[in-house]
C-alpha cells in the first residue's frame, strides 16, 4: 500500500554535492522531498543544513521493491 507497509526503496542513483563541513558536537537538518514518481521510481532531493548554513545537497533515484511474501 501507499504507507509503506508492504513496499520499500532501493538506491539507484545518489549524487551528493558537499558544500561545507558539519563542525562536531552540533545539530544538523536533513530535509528530504519527493519531487515525482513514475512507476516504481521516485525522485528525491534533499539538503543538510548545519547552523543555518548548506551543508550538503543530494539528488536521487530510488526504485520500489515488495517485500518478501507479498
Amino acid at each position: 500500500d501507499q504507507n509503506g507497509r508492504n513496499f520499500y526503496a532501493v538506491t539507484a542513483n545518489l549524487n551528493v554535492n558537499f558544500r561545507a563541513p558539519c563542525p562536531l558536537g552540533e545539530p544538523i537538518e536533513c530535509v528530504a522531498t519527493i519531487t515525482s514518481v513514475d512507476g516504481k521510481k521516485a525522485f528525491l532531493e534533499g539538503t543538510v543544513t548545519t547552523n543555518g548554513k548548506l551543508a550538503a545537497d543530494a539528488k536521487g533515484l530510488f526504485i520500489k521493491q515488495l517485500r518478501d511474501g507479498e
